[in-house]
Order: C-alpha cells, then structure tokens, then sequence
C-alpha cells in the first residue's frame, strides 16, 4: 500500500486545473462606433473569452444603456441610439465556461457619436484586388505559397475619408493578422509571404482580412474585406471587369474558357 500516496499525488500533478482567460479583448476588436439614429451592429469575436480546457464559451453582457441589446446566441449588439445616447458609455462582458460553470467579467467602453457615417465601397476593394493580381472570380486575391504579397488600398475605398483619423488592419472577426502578414498603416498596405502548403492535394485556404477606418481612435467607423487564397491547385482569373454572355431561354450555351 505504499504507492497510494504516489498515485494520487501523480494524478494531482496530471488532473488538468480549468480558467476561463480573455482571449482577444472586446476593445481590441475596434467596436463600431454608434451614430445618431442609425441601425447598430456589432458581433463579439468567439474568441473573445477562452477556456483553459477547451470549454465551449457563453457569454453575457449587462449594465447596456436601453437603446442596446445583445443577443448571446450570435454575440451581436444591436439597437439605434438617439441624440440623448451621444458619448461614450461602459458594458460589463462576462464569459461562462460551459465546462465547469467558471466565469470572467470586463468592463469595456462603447460610444455613441454623431456625424458622417465611413461607408467602405465593395466594388472599390473588389477593383483594388483585381488589380494586383490574379482573383478568385471574386474579391480574392490568389497568391503562391512560400512568395511574398503585397497589396495595397486607397483611402478612397472609404467614403467621407477625409474624416478618418486611424486605419486599422485585421483577420475577419478583428482579432490579429496571422504571423506571416502584416499591415502598414501608413501605406494601407497589407504584405508577407504566403506560408507553404504540407500537401500537394490539400484544398485551397482562404483567409479573410479587413481594413478598417476610424474616426475615433479604438473603435470602427466601416469594415472593408478581402480574401487571400492560396493552395497546390487553384483556379484563377486575371479578368478585371464583368464578362456578359448572351443566351437564348432554351437553347445549348457553350463558352470557351
């Protein structure tokens, strides 16, 4: 019986201790900003709160000015401010690891402000990476792994530019660029080398990266997004504008490609 104490010891040492750990916080995520009389949007990253044990991870917002409302299945924020609502305002953001029932609050500033709303023009990202390259038929630039890219935008893109005081690159859900990209903030340009496939027959990968305007510094006026994709085997197209192809209700169609 003397290895008793041994044994449970060992599974002391080995028994996994859960936490619950901010991930990505909600004021790195550049909340949007809210305007006066306008639809309000906003999803929390997934990534915002995360279990030290790889729980799932609820969440829950509280102390929310009544013009807010958030919706824990989609991590959204929504509602429409009024005049009153202007400057900024605290929430309290808490997560619930579904593990165990651990939790971790946060309180994070939003604002409500009035002024021109930043709209980012799709069709003008869309032209910008049409034309540094080789596409996806949509907004994705297609690039060669293991060389470098580079691709730059205008601040044109973002009406009403003349009132953005930061630019600010990131992945889809605002959390961080990959190791192996970067963004000058200076230049709009995001570049890096693309990272090497591990298998001739793996299928494409696509990220998707977003610039985004500001007018007021740590929260987001307008998101424009595009895709990197990348792979052994990819279908591209250098085309630049929309091709029209006619055809009669009915009858056979055949393109050459």
């Amino acid at each position: 019986m003397h290895w008793a104490p041994q044994l449970v010891l060992r599974a002391l040492l080995t028994t996994p201790v859960a936490a619950l750990y901010v991930g990505w916080p909600m004021y790195e995520q550049l909340p949007d900003v809210a305007l006066v009389d306008t639809s309000y949007l906003f999803t929390l990253a997934s990534t915002t709160y995360r279990s030290s044990i790889n729980g799932s991870v609820a969440y829950l917002a509280s102390e929310l000015p009544k013009w807010l409302l958030f919706d824990k299945a989609s991590r959204k924020f929504t509602g429409t401010p009024t005049s009153g609502d202007v400057g900024a305002f605290q929430v309290v953001l808490t997560g619930i690891d579904l593990a165990d029932g651990l939790s971790l609050s946060n309180t994070y500033l939003m604002l409500v402000a009035t002024g021109k709303a930043i709209v980012a023009s799709a069709d003008a990202i869309t032209a910008t990476v049409e034309h540094n390259g080789h596409t996806n038929g949509r907004n994705g630039l297609v690039v060669t792994p293991g060389k470098p890219f580079s691709i730059s935008f205008s601040r044109d893109v973002f009406a009403h530019s003349d009132e953005v005081t930061e630019y600010y690159g990131r992945s889809q859900d605002r959390t961080p660029l990959p190791s192996w990209a970067h963004f000058d903030a200076g230049s709009l340009t995001f570049s890096g080398v693309v990272p090497e496939v591990v298998s001739s027959i793996a299928p494409s990968v696509l990220y998707t990266f977003s610039v985004i305007a500001a007018q007021h510094a740590g929260f987001a006026s307008a998101v424009g997004t595009f895709e990197l994709v990348f792979g052994a085997h990819l279908l591209s197209t250098s085309a630049d504008a929309s091709v029209k192809i006619n055809g009669t209700f009915g009858d056979a169609l055949s393109v050459p490609v």
